[in-house]
C-alpha cells in the first residue's frame, strides 16, 4: 500500500466515523443495567471467592507456609484460572466476529457478543486493584494498568461506538501469554524446583517469550494501532461537534491515552523479554583461569 492509498483509506475512515457520530452515544439503559452491571459485579464476586478458596487450599497444603507465600500462591492460582477463561473466550469470540478486511462500521460499532468477556475483565481488574495495592505492593505501572483496562473495557461495553471489534484480542487472546508466565512465577515461589527442574524452567521461559511476542506484539500491537487511529478520529469528531457528550469525550479520550499506555507497556515488556532470551542463549564465555 502506497502512502497516497493509505492516506485516502484513513480519510474514508474519518468521514465514515463522522457519519456514525449521529448514532446514540451510549448503549440502552436496559443493556447496561440488566447485563453489564450485574455481569461485572458477579465476575468480581466470583474472582474474590476464587482467591479466598485458593488461600484456604494453599494454607492446608502448606501449613508451614508464610502469609506472603500463601497470598502469592492464591493470587497466582486466581489469575491463572481467570486469564485462561479470558483467553478461551477471546479465541471463541475472535472466531465468531473476525473478518479479513473489516469495514469501519464493524470495527467502530463492534459486537455485543463480547459482553461476558468485558464483564469478566472489568470484574477481575476491579478485584485486582485493591488487592495489588494492599497485599502485594504492586508497582504504579501495574496499578495504572488495572485502571486503564477497567476504563478501556468499560468504554467498549457501554458506548455505541465502543470499538468492541478489537475486544477478543485485547481483552481475551492477549491473556494467553499470562499462562506460561504464571508457571514461571510458580517456579520462582519455589526456588528449589528451579534447581531440581532447571531444564523444565528454561523451557517454560522460552515458551513464555514466544507466546508473549506472538500474542502481544504480532496480534495485539496491530489491533492497538487500528484502535488508536479510529478512537483518535472519533475523539476529534466529538471535539469538532463541541463534545456534545462530555462523558463520551472523556471516556474515549482516556481510552486513547490508555491504549497508547498499554501499547508502550507491551513494547517495553517485550524488549525486556527479548533481552532475557538473548542473555540466556548467548552466554558470555568464561575466561580461562590463569595460574
Amino acid at each position: 500500500m502506497t502512502l497516497t492509498t493509505m492516506m485516502a483509506s484513513y480519510q474514508a475512515e474519518f468521514e465514515r466515523i463522522q457519519q456514525l457520530g449521529e448514532l446514540p452515544t451510549f448503549a440502552s439503559k436496559e443493556h447496561i443495567q440488566n447485563e453489564l452491571i450485574p455481569g461485572t459485579i458477579l465476575s468480581a464476586v466470583l474472582v474474590s471467592i476464587l482467591f479466598v478458596v485458593s488461600q484456604v487450599g494453599v494454607k492446608r497444603l502448606t501449613p508451614k507456609g508464610t502469609a506472603t507465600f500463601i497470598n502469592d500462591s492464591a493470587y497466582l492460582i486466581t489469575t491463572l484460572v481467570v486469564n485462561m477463561a479470558c483467553g478461551i473466550m477471546g479465541v471463541y469470540y475472535y472466531m465468531q466476529i473476525e473478518e479479513a478486511d473489516p469495514s469501519v462500521d464493524t470495527m467502530v460499532l463492534g459486537s455485543r457478543i463480547i459482553v461476558p468477556l468485558a464483564c469478566l475483565q472489568v470484574g477481575k481488574n476491579i478485584w485486582a486493584f485493591p488487592i495489588g495495592l494492599t497485599l502485594f505492593d504492586e508497582t504504579p505501572a501495574m496499578l495504572a494498568h488495572h485502571v486503564s483496562v477497567i476504563l478501556v473495557v468499560t468504554t467498549s461495553a457501554v458506548m455505541t461506538t465502543g470499538f468492541g471489534y478489537f475486544g477478543p484480542i485485547l481483552f481475551g487472546i492477549l491473556e494467553w501469554s499470562s499462562v506460561p508466565y504464571a508457571v514461571m512465577t510458580f517456579f520462582k515461589l519455589n526456588p528449589a524446583y528451579i534447581k531440581s527442574y532447571s531444564g523444565v524452567y528454561s523451557l517454560v521461559r522460552f515458551i513464555f517469550a514466544i507466546v508473549f511476542l506472538y500474542v502481544r506484539w504480532y496480534l495485539t500491537l496491530p489491533a492497538m494501532w487500528s484502535m488508536l487511529r479510529l478512537v483518535g478520529f472519533r475523539v476529534y469528531t466529538l471535539y469538532e461537534e463541541g463534545a456534545p457528550s462530555t462523558i463520551a469525550f472523556f471516556l474515549l479520550g482516556f481510552t486513547w491515552i490508555a491504549t497508547l499506555f498499554l501499547a508502550v507497556l507491551q513494547v517495553f515488556w517485550g524488549v525486556l523479554i527479548v533481552k532475557g532470551v538473548v542473555k540466556t542463549v548467548v552466554k558470555p564465555k568464561k575466561k580461562p583461569k590463569t595460574a
